[in-house]
């Protein structure tokens, strides 16, 4: 694992089924498990013991204040690349490497990878404001992900919360968190509008992938 791998914080936001979680875990090489945390929005903690750390919130305060919370231990850790999941994915091998080497080479302050159904097939979202989410380009939508063009990035207005990167080190002006107002659904948009108003550029990657559970994502299908 390089050295840009290491210096990384891996957050994932867990609510829901305790096999869900242990699925993504299991996609996560265990070299990075040390860097993993965990955060728990269940009534009852259902999360998997393991060498990664786990907190426990059963006041389930939602998606803005958990991810925050996430982004605030990896900037207490003095970490530079910070990683936010959900519990309803399962990665790509490489898909981790790959959002980090592409904030270390590149001017993004974000980047996201391309949410897929169990076929490979790009997902986007179908709804009226889901269009414009940018889980990935729209015209790949339901192409699949292997017929993409390799390595390719694509400049992109949201970042989707489901599967971000994030470069903590451009942030000198101190960290821009999400809008706790928003309990769930649309508070990506909303982040993604204030950071890119300050100059912060945003990009999608075909090369890193995640299968999506579309049951949990609206639109998705």
């Amino acid at each position: 694992m390089n050295n840009m791998v290491e210096k990384a914080f891996i957050g994932i936001l867990h609510f829901g089924s305790r096999q869900t979680v242990e699925a993504l875990l299991r996609s996560i090489p265990s070299a990075l498990y040390p860097q993993i945390v965990i955060l728990d929005h269940n009534p009852s903690c259902n999360s998997p013991l393991g060498t990664w750390t786990i907190i426990h919130d059963s006041s389930n305060p939602g998606y803005a204040c958990g991810m925050n919370r996430l982004i605030r231990k990896a900037l207490e850790l003095r970490t530079s690349y910070f990683l936010g999941l959900t519990n309803d994915l399962v990665l790509h091998p490489r898909a981790i490497k790959t959002l980090i080497d592409i904030l270390k080479n590149s001017e993004l302050t974000g980047v996201q990878g391309i949410l897929v159904d169990k076929e490979s097939r790009v997902l986007t979202g179908s709804q009226r404001l889901n269009p414009y989410f940018h889980w990935v380009h729209n015209g790949f939508r339901h192409q699949l992900a292997t017929g993409l063009q390799k390595k390719a990035i694509w400049n992109t207005d949201f970042i989707c919360g489901a599967f971000f990167g994030l470069d903590l080190q451009r942030f000198r002006c101190g960290p821009v968190f999400f809008d706790e107002d928003f309990f769930l659904y649309h508070e990506d948009i909303e982040w993604s509008l204030r950071l890119k108003a300050m100059g912060h550029l945003f990009g999608v990657s075909s090369a890193s992938w995640a299968i999506h559970s579309e049951s949990l994502a609206p639109g998705g299908k």
